[in-house]
């Protein structure tokens, strides 16, 4: 690239790129240590999120926590065996309806398309 005295340019489209992506990192970071510096800032990643620390201990089934609810759906049913919650789930061929007069043979689980909703909690085994 030149400029008009036929010399080459000091400041090319490179260089330009390179400025810009430069500045933009820089406002990036800026940005995210004042919000962290903020009242009520950004929450750092909890521990317990990546398996480090001590994780909750396991609720009572039906009074620790709130069950989920499901519109049109159901829930899948769980029991305790030793400690560990454990489901039942069968995936099969279901013939569903989509719309009146529109119907497909799909994959589902306990005999639903979409299956059955399941619940767990930090902390079950």
């Amino acid at each position: 690239m030149t400029n008009g005295n036929d010399s080459p340019s000091r400041f090319g489209r490179r260089a330009a790129l390179l400025s810009g992506a430069a500045l933009a990192g820089g406002a990036t970071l800026l940005a995210a240590r004042s919000a962290e510096a903020a009242p009520g800032g950004a929450r750092r990643w909890e521990r317990s999120y990546s398996g480090e620390g001590s994780s909750q201990t396991p609720g009572l089934p039906g009074t620790h926590y709130r069950p989920t609810i499901t519109p049109d759906g159901a829930t899948l049913e769980w029991k305790i065996v030793d400690g560990v919650k454990v489901y039942h789930l069968i995936a099969e061929e279901v013939e569903h309806t989509f719309a009146p007069g529109l119907e497909a043979r799909c994959w589902g689980y306990n005999g639903r398309v979409h299956g059955p909703t399941i619940e767990a909690v930090e902390g079950d085994r």
